[in-house]
């Protein structure tokens, strides 16, 4: 049996107005690629987050936002697991990913400032990818390793997840606040590197 969870959408929306009369808004090419990092996976074109591997505007490739309202951004990107169970065996596989094909960005704007905002929230996809393989290794030391067990921790996880997103967002304003936003870039990075113990999730 294969299961298969999903995560957190993001949706960067400034209102237009502010936009238009900001004297904050750069329009740099600074992190234009000219091909895209997105692959073929299981879970159709995605990018398995690698930390020199950064998003691009390229890589935004949904031909429509789903979101109401003007927007610059929707970009979206979990970290989940798949399981496959046959009688008393089963095996986990976990991924954090960037979904290419549902991620959206407004073609007549390039703003690094908000890439770099983008690039956190799939940053935030990976510590809770560790945070997860961290806590599956523990259930599997104290010898409650089954699918009941991983499904009722990935619940719980993912609402942290989501409610550390939403706080992530409005803490920065979407971006718009750059001193907080540099505030969360060393937070979220220095978290990362206490747990680089288990960024090798990949090979559970």
């Amino acid at each position: 049996m294969l299961k298969r969870f999903s995560g957190f959408i993001a949706v960067l929306t400034i209102i237009l107005l502010g936009f238009r009369n900001s004297p904050e808004i750069k329009r740099p090419d600074n992190n234009f690629k000219e091909s895209s990092s997105c692959r073929t996976t299981s879970n159709g074109l995605a990018i398995n987050w690698h930390a020199h591997d950064k998003l691009g505007y390229v890589d935004f490739k949904a031909k429509r936002k789903n979101s109401r309202g003007f927007a610059i951004a929707t970009a979206n990107s979990n970290f989940g697991y798949t399981i496959e169970e046959d009688e008393d065996v089963f095996e986990i596989d976990i991924y954090v990913q960037f979904y290419c094909k549902e991620s959206w960005w407004n073609p007549r704007i390039k703003m690094d400032d908000v890439l770099e905002h983008e690039q956190l929230h799939f940053d935030i996809c990976e510590l809770y990818g560790r945070k997860f393989f961290k806590a599956v290794l523990e259930l599997k030391k104290d010898g409650k390793f089954n699918a009941k067990s991983i499904e009722i921790l990935y619940t719980r996880m993912e609402k942290e997840f989501d409610e550390y997103q939403d706080l992530y967002d409005g803490e920065t304003d979407h971006s718009t606040n750059g001193e907080m936003q540099r505030k969360w870039n060393d937070y979220v990075h220095s978290e990362l590197n206490r747990l680089n113990d288990y960024a090798g999730y990949w090979k559970f």
